[in-house]
């Protein structure tokens, strides 16, 4: 029995949540703007110019931070010499799979196969208790943002004035930003799963 009016409505607006989710942590992922530095040559900074990093991506900036032309690095943790960082990424990756099949899985309870929902109730709780140890994670990571930790990878330098939670002479991107409002729309997600649970349940669709 396909679910019909109001039901299926709601099921439609969790879907979307569902698709706003997964965009935002994929996005947070991939953001290459999580902090915002100096631009290194070799041992050295160039105080002068400027660059906006990410996990994997960077780009090379004036001081009005426009970024014409971005640059990737193989995405392999390797290429990521903060331990801390390799743990945010990892989080962040875990948390992408589990929304975007979350995702998938909505748009198949909505016809049938309703019981899943429950599923992904838990397993969305943990994606947003992810989120938040990927922020925790990173900022634990930023006192070892400096040229002594692979230059020709990390092309941020937030000086020595940088330590754990601190960003030094950096400046924060707006990746952190995204990835907070990806545990938001989590946060929102799981209680739309709740309600459409209880429709479900109502419907008597699931025991």
């Amino acid at each position: 029995m396909a679910k019909k009016g109001s039901h299926l409505c709601f099921h439609v607006l969790y879907s979307f949540f569902l698709f706003l989710s997964a965009l935002f942590v994929l996005l947070a992922a991939v953001f290459p703007s999580w902090i915002v530095g100096y631009r290194t040559n070799g041992a050295t900074v160039d105080t002068n110019e400027r660059n906006t990093c990410g996990f994997f991506v960077y780009c090379q900036s004036d001081s009005s931070l426009s970024c014409p032309n971005y640059e990737f690095v193989i995405p392999k943790m390797s290429n990521l010499p903060i331990l801390a960082w390799q743990i945010s990424f990892g989080f962040l990756a875990v948390s992408a799979v589990i929304t975007w099949l979350s995702f998938i899985v909505s748009l198949v309870t909505c016809c049938f196969c309703y019981s899943c929902t429950k599923a992904q109730i838990p397993a969305l709780t943990a994606c947003t208790i992810f989120l938040f140890i990927s922020l925790i994670a990173f900022g634990y990571g930023l006192g070892d943002v400096s040229t002594s930790n692979r230059p020709d990878v990390i092309k941020c330098d937030c000086g020595v004035s940088a330590s754990r939670f601190k960003t030094g002479e950096c400046d924060l991107g707006y990746g952190g930003g995204v990835t907070i409002v990806a545990c938001l729309l989590c946060a929102i997600t799981i209680g739309l799963a709740n309600k459409v649970k209880k429709m479900d349940l109502e419907a008597g669709m699931i025991a």
